[in-house]
């Protein structure tokens, strides 16, 4: 007779992996919203002809925006949902990871330098494009 219940010990390597899965998609969650918002700047300035003035060319208003547009406020939007699941991720790949914690840590390392230079980015607003984007 065999048993259809699972074992606690078969299920780590799963876990294991969506954890990683995780992690690694929240800690690079920062490029993508810089990429978007970066990508719908570009493009505006592409079919404009000229760099998009914050207050008189509307992302919205270029055509051939429109998609990426409506697709970066949802982006910034979770970015502070986003640092805390990455933070919780990264936590717990550590406490799992006891085997190899310099490994781990160089991750964490990795994802919170990464979301401090996008923060930095979006904050100094190189080019007013987050004034241009938000206006």
């Amino acid at each position: 007779m065999t048993s259809n219940t699972t074992n606690a010990a078969d299920d780590e390597p799963a876990r294991r992996r969506w954890l990683d899965v995780l992690a690694t998609a929240t800690a690079l969650y920062p490029l993508l919203v810089c990429a978007s918002l970066y990508g719908v700047w570009c493009e505006t300035w592409w079919h404009l002809g000229h760099r998009p003035l914050p207050s008189r060319d509307l992302p919205k208003d270029v055509v051939g925006t429109a998609w990426l547009h409506d697709l970066t406020p949802l982006l910034l939007a979770g970015l502070l949902p986003g640092s805390l699941v990455m933070v919780w991720a990264q936590a717990q790949r550590m406490l799992r990871d006891q085997r190899q914690p310099r490994r781990a840590l160089a991750r964490a390392a990795i994802a919170c330098a990464v979301w401090i230079g996008a923060f930095v980015l979006l904050a100094t607003d190189p080019g007013d494009v987050l004034l241009w984007f938000l206006l």
